[in-house]
């Protein structure tokens, strides 16, 4: 009985990872085509985050801020290897901007998530 249980348990695995696999295609599919360029604007934004300016941008300001949360360090904590760059104002709403180091700034997760809640409120992206 227990090879006979055994065989089935690894069928059934075999299945459901198979139709988890295309669901995990299916949402990535649909995240970066509908979701993540769902207009010129925000393509244009997704192409500058892949760019090698942003790259060198990037790693210049987490080596200015030496991997210390910016908005944390404001309220006397240190937050170290923080490793996310933050516009202090979104391109969403001033891309004019998007290249300028001193609109950029180290922060963590718990303080991106804050000011992105902040950011949907205030400026509406």
């Amino acid at each position: 009985h227990e090879a006979e249980y055994l065989a089935n348990r690894q069928r059934w695995a075999r299945k459901h990872s198979e139709q988890y696999q295309h669901k995990e295609r299916h949402y990535n599919h649909h995240y970066n085509m509908v979701t993540r360029n769902r207009n010129d604007n925000r393509s244009e934004q997704y192409k500058f985050y892949r760019s090698k300016q942003w790259v060198d941008l990037r790693q210049a300001t987490l080596n200015r801020d030496h991997y210390l949360c910016q908005y944390c360090k404001a309220y006397g904590k240190l937050t170290p290897n923080s490793k996310t760059v933050d516009h202090i104002v979104p391109i969403a709403y001033d891309s004019t901007i998007r290249a300028d180091q001193g609109n950029l700034a180290t922060i963590c997760r718990e303080c991106h998530r804050l000011k992105t809640q902040w950011e949907q409120y205030y400026y509406g992206t």
